[in-house]
């Protein structure tokens, strides 16, 4: 998962911000665009502290340092400089969250979809996966998984086994159509 870094050098900031990162901006209360010294770029509300707070863009890596893709971001609510609220859309090379943070930790629900088209949503709590999980496969079939603070407590769910039942009864089933058409050829 991608953090905000909260070390580096701002090279530019928008509307007036000083040397030392937000000094003026809106009298320390308003939306301002910054980019540091890596491509990072931050638009968004900053709080009296100068803190990213409210509704905010974050762009990692636009330069595309380490990765020659670039393009991950967090589009959601910051509070005093967190991930914390409703999270509209994160990309994380090629990942796409979609869901809740708190303390920029995922919390809630949230659904992460892959760039395969796979998808898996659920319930994270400080974290990690919680509960119940849905997925879908690269053939389009939907298994669960339950997990306890982050780890899976079944290797696959009956309906996902049942799924497996059914391929292998087709694929018997198929082949068996098979020798009988050879046999009589």
């Amino acid at each position: 998962m991608l953090q905000i870094p909260t070390t580096l050098k701002i090279v530019s900031s928008e509307p007036d911000v000083n040397a030392d990162g937000f000094t003026n901006t809106f009298n320390g209360i308003g939306k301002i665009k910054i980019v540091y010294e890596n491509g990072d770029v931050y638009i968004g509300i900053v709080n009296s502290s100068n803190m990213f707070d409210g509704p905010g863009f974050y762009n990692y890596n636009s330069l595309g340092i380490y990765d020659n893709r670039g393009g991950n971001y967090y589009l959601g609510q910051f509070k005093n400089g967190e991930k914390h609220g409703k999270c509209e859309k994160e990309m994380n090379w090629g990942t796409i969250f979609e869901g809740f943070y708190q303390n920029n930790m995922r919390h809630g629900l949230g659904k992460e979809t892959y760039r395969d088209g796979t998808w898996s949503k659920g319930f994270y709590v400080n974290n990690k996966r919680h509960g119940e999980f849905q997925f879908m496969d690269i053939n389009g079939l939907e298994y669960s998984s339950m997990y306890s603070e982050g780890n899976p407590q079944n290797r696959a769910s009956a309906q996902l086994r049942e799924i497996r039942e059914i391929r292998e009864i087709r694929e018997s089933e198929e082949n068996e159509e098979i020798r009988e058409s050879e046999e009589m050829n």
